[in-house]
């Protein structure tokens, strides 16, 4: 009889003992499935236990979409691969991101990346253009320069169009080069 209760006071690391018949279940059980009693401890560890849990199953989804995705054989050539290499280098100067991708056979990712550096690029290409018109106008009407406004968005919208355009057009062109 000892050696049997022995034998419910062992568990591993992964289980908890039931709170009504002691035997070892899992950490993650609500109901004792040797006895069916529901266990209490369901305090803020059990809480955010079960919240770290689900995070991680996410994840795991996640990058489980993420492998096949990067798995995906599309069955390009070395011409069509070539071609895609030097589609995202020389289109990915003009801002237009994406362009590689989508001959490469990657249609999500090239229009995930295909104009955002552009419309981007733009913006900051207008916002260069008004602050030398203001400063002109502004030269014209008071006498002084002034521009502070398109100025402004020229210093925040240039590094950010720079950060994104550079990170989209190594991923463009990674893209095309991993492609199978």
């Amino acid at each position: 009889m000892s050696e049997n209760i022995e034998e419910k006071r062992t568990k591993a690391p992964d289980e908890k003992f039931c709170e009504s018949c002691g035997v070892a279940i899992k950490v993650a059980a609500e109901i004792c499935p040797h006895c069916g009693v529901r266990q209490k401890t369901s305090g803020i560890i059990a809480f955010f236990g079960r919240k770290i849990n689900a995070v991680k199953e996410k994840i795991s989804i996640a990058k489980k979409a993420i492998d096949e995705e990067i798995s995906i054989e599309t069955g390009i050539s070395m011409p069509r691969k070539i071609a895609a290499i030097l589609v995202a280098l020389s289109a990915g100067w003009t801002g237009i991101t994406g362009l590689g991708s989508l001959v490469a056979g990657r249609p999500k990712a090239g229009s995930a990346m295909l104009g955002i550096p552009l419309v981007l690029g733009l913006l900051t290409v207008f916002c260069f253009i008004m602050t030398i018109i203001s400063a002109i106008a502004s030269i014209i009407v008071i006498g002084i320069p002034f521009f502070i406004f398109f100025g402004g968005m020229l210093m925040v919208v240039t590094p950010l169009f720079l950060t994104t355009y550079i990170g989209f057009y190594i991923a463009d062109v990674m893209i095309c080069i991993k492609a199978k």
